[in-house]
C-alpha cells in the first residue's frame, strides 16, 4: 500500500507548491473507505454530507497560549499554496481538518487519554473521501514538492483502485466489558454535588455540569471505524467526529452540540442545556419532548445558557439574534 506520510507529513506550510485532484467515485461510502485509510485519520458527519480523510499531505501543530494565530497563519500561508481544478465542487475542495485544546496541557504524562494530541493540530489530508447530501461520492487527493500535480494524480488512482475493491467487514456482536471505573469515584462525586449546592445557596453559583468520567476496558479489540459507523446512522441529527492522530488514541463521538461555525462575518453557535431520555416508542419521544418543552426546570438552564453565551459575543458583535428554543 501507497505510504502517506513521510516527506509529505513533514512539509511546512509556505514551503511547497501543493497540488490537489479529484474525481468521483460512485458507490463508495465514506464508512467503508475509512476502514482502509492510515492515520492520522480524520472523519465528519453533518446534515447528510460524510467526510472520510487519511493520511497527511501538510500538518500544521502548534501548542501553547499562541496556538489559534499560529493555526490561523499557517492556515493562510498554506492556502496561497494551494492548487486545486476548478472541476472540484465546492464539498470536496481542499480544507483542514483538525481540532485545539480548550487549555494549554502538559501532556509529559503517558496515561493521559489525550497523549499524542497536540494543543492544536489541524491536517491537510493526502485523501478524502466526500459524500455529499445528494450526488456522487468525490475522491480527493494532494500531494507536495516537485512534482506534486503528478504525485496526487498518481495518488488519486491509487486509492480509487483500492477503495472500489474495499467492502463494509462482517458485523460482529459488542467487544463485551471487563471492568469499568468512575472518576471521580461515588464519594468524590457527592462531595462536587454537595460543594456545588451550597454554592448555589449561597448565591456564588447559578449553573454548573458535573460530569465523571467512565474507563472501560473491553474484553477484546473494538473496531472503531465500526462504532463510527454505527454513531453515524444512529444519530444522524448530530454532529459525528472522529480524529485519530499519528500515534495516541482516538477521539470520536456524536454531539448535538455545535461550538462555533462562521461563514464570512456571521458567526453561529448553539445554546443546548436541558435533557430527558428517550422513550421506546415514537408517540413517546414525542410525549417526552413535549414535557421538556413544558419543564419550569430545563426552560430556567437553558435561559442561563443562552444570557451566557450572549454575554460573550457581545464584545465582538455588532448584533445577535436568537432562534426559537427546540428540542
Amino acid at each position: 500500500m501507497e505510504s502517506l506520510g513521510g516527506d509529505d507529513a513533514a512539509v511546512e506550510p509556505g514551503s511547497a507548491t501543493i497540488a490537489t485532484v479529484g474525481r468521483e467515485l460512485p458507490g463508495v461510502e465514506p464508512g467503508v473507505a475509512l476502514r482502509e485509510l492510515p492515520r492520522p485519520t480524520v472523519a465528519w458527519s453533518e446534515d447528510g454530507q460524510k467526510v472520510a480523510a487519511g493520511g497527511a499531505a501538510v500538518t500544521v501543530s502548534a501548542d501553547g497560549a499562541d496556538r489559534f494565530e499560529t493555526v490561523k497563519r499557517a492556515g493562510q500561508d498554506l492556502f496561497a499554496e494551494v492548487t486545486a481544478p476548478s472541476s472540484l465542487p465546492d464539498f470536496a475542495r481542499p480544507r483542514l481538518f483538525g481540532g485545539f485544546a480548550f487549555h494549554e496541557r502538559d501532556n509529559a504524562s503517558g496515561d493521559s487519554p489525550w497523549t499524542g494530541f497536540p494543543d492544536a493540530q489541524f491536517v491537510l489530508p493526502a485523501v478524502v473521501v466526500v459524500s455529499p447530501a445528494e450526488g456522487p461520492t468525490w475522491l480527493v487527493a494532494a500531494a507536495t514538492g516537485p512534482g506534486a500535480e503528478g504525485r496526487a494524480t498518481d495518488r488519486l488512482e491509487t486509492w480509487a483502485e483500492r477503495l472500489a475493491a474495499a467492502t463494509p467487514p462482517e458485523v460482529t456482536g459488542p467487544p463485551g466489558v471487563r471492568s469499568r471505573s468512575f472518576t471521580p469515584d461515588e464519594a468524590g462525586w457527592r462531595d462536587q454535588v454537595e460543594a456545588a449546592v451550597e454554592r448555589i445557596r449561597a448565591g456564588t453559583l447559578r449553573k454548573v455540569v458535573l460530569a465523571q468520567a467512565r474507563t472501560v476496558e473491553l474484553e477484546r479489540e473494538m473496531s472503531v471505524p465500526a462504532v463510527y459507523d454505527r454513531l453515524t446512522r444512529t444519530y444522524s441529527d448530530c454532529f459525528r467526529f472522529l480524529v485519530a492522530p499519528e500515534g495516541g488514541g482516538q477521539f470520536f463521538g456524536a454531539t448535538p452540540e455545535r461550538l462555533i461555525s462562521r461563514d464570512g462575518r456571521a458567526v453561529r453557535t448553539d445554546a443546548l442545556a436541558g435533557s430527558t431520555g428517550r422513550g421506546d416508542t415514537p408517540a413517546e419521544d414525542e410525549w417526552l419532548a413535549r414535557e421538556l418543552q413544558k419543564s419550569e426546570k430545563d426552560s430556567h438552564e437553558h435561559d442561563l445558557v443562552v444570557e451566557a453565551v450572549k454575554d460573550q459575543l457581545g464584545p465582538f458583535a455588532t448584533a445577535i439574534s436568537t432562534g426559537d428554543r427546540t428540542v
